[in-house]
């Protein structure tokens, strides 16, 4: 495989495991979904990560120490070193497991990033919005399974992103300015 073709597969595998950041970074085709941070979701992605970083290494990726002897092997030492981090946080006791507040803010900020941004019709966007919302409920739940702690300044910050969330969901979002398919500038 080529150092190019290894590079699509990693940000294919990227975006399809974080829909919410394509969707802020641009890419659409996950609209819809919310992530899957349920303890099988977490073994799926970290045995996915592991693949991938064996893909970055037969696609000619050189150790980090020999990288800046062959700058266009950069991409692929990046995308190794994020995939090495995120599987120490994907199988650590924090972030997914341990911060309340990561749920609360990606299920809001999943709705919040179709909804800023004039990328295509409102109509569609706002499908889209529904179809996360309506994916609201089965990803917390995924969080009842997953986290194992919960300190209390994390917990408390999603209490108030949660405040914060019965207001966007009840109350902004349906004042949409249905003229210009954005959400008054009040609210960003």
């Amino acid at each position: 495989m080529t150092p190019a073709a290894a590079l699509d597969r990693f940000f294919d595998a990227y975006y399809h495991r974080r829909p919410v950041m394509a969707t802020f970074t641009g890419v659409h085709a996950y609209d819809r979904e919310l992530p899957d941070w349920s303890p099988e979701g977490l073994a799926a992605a970290v045995a996915e990560m592991r693949d991938l970083r064996r893909m970055l290494d037969a696609a000619g990726r050189v150790p980090d120490r020999e990288v800046r002897q062959f700058p266009d092997q950069i991409d692929l030492a990046v995308a190794d070193a994020f995939l090495e981090i995120q599987i120490a946080e994907h199988e650590g006791p924090h972030f997914y497991r341990g911060n309340p507040a990561l749920w609360s803010g990606e299920a809001i900020f999943s709705v919040i990033s179709l909804v800023t941004r004039d990328f295509a019709p409102l109509d569609e966007r706002l499908e889209a919005a529904t179809a996360r919302m309506l994916a609201i409920p089965a990803f917390l739940e995924a969080a009842r399974r997953t986290l194992r702690a919960s300190p209390a300044p994390s917990r408390d910050k999603a209490v108030r992103e949660g405040d914060a969330a019965e207001i966007l969901f009840g109350r902004t979002l349906p004042g949409f300015t249905i003229d210009t398919g954005t959400v008054p500038m009040s609210f960003v």
